[in-house]
């Protein structure tokens, strides 16, 4: 999320828990706020603002970073196996290839101790 994203976040806290940055020195206080916004702008913003919002309906005490930061979720990994499925039914198809491929599979499984299934 953005810097001004986090800001709104470490603010909202500070609306639902005014006591959360309320200690310390102006300095102290600063400090505080630029190390949350730091570590909140590596989250999610609609993901975190959710998590505060169901922190904050079922908790009196501020929260901490774990409780709230949301990471965005990460991409799918969607590959498109049909070149290579393709290539091995070729393999398969030409007796040559395929007794060549059938040998280098038996050295495989002897090789891995039976851990590939027939």
């Amino acid at each position: 999320m953005e810097r001004e994203e986090a800001k709104e976040v470490f603010k909202t806290i500070i609306a639902y828990y005014p006591q959360f940055n309320s200690k310390g020195t102006d300095e102290y206080r600063k400090d505080f706020a630029d190390k949350w916004i730091t570590k909140i702008s590596k989250g999610d913003f609609n993901l975190t603002m959710k998590k505060l919002d169901t922190h904050s309906d079922n908790s009196p005490y501020p929260p901490a970073l774990a409780d709230i930061l949301a990471y965005p979720p990460r991409a799918k990994f969607t590959q498109d196996y049909s070149e290579d499925y393709k290539k091995v039914m070729e393999e398969k198809s030409n007796p040559e290839t395929a007794k060549l491929r059938e040998e280098k599979l038996k050295k495989l499984k002897a090789a891995m101790g039976g851990v590939l299934g027939d």
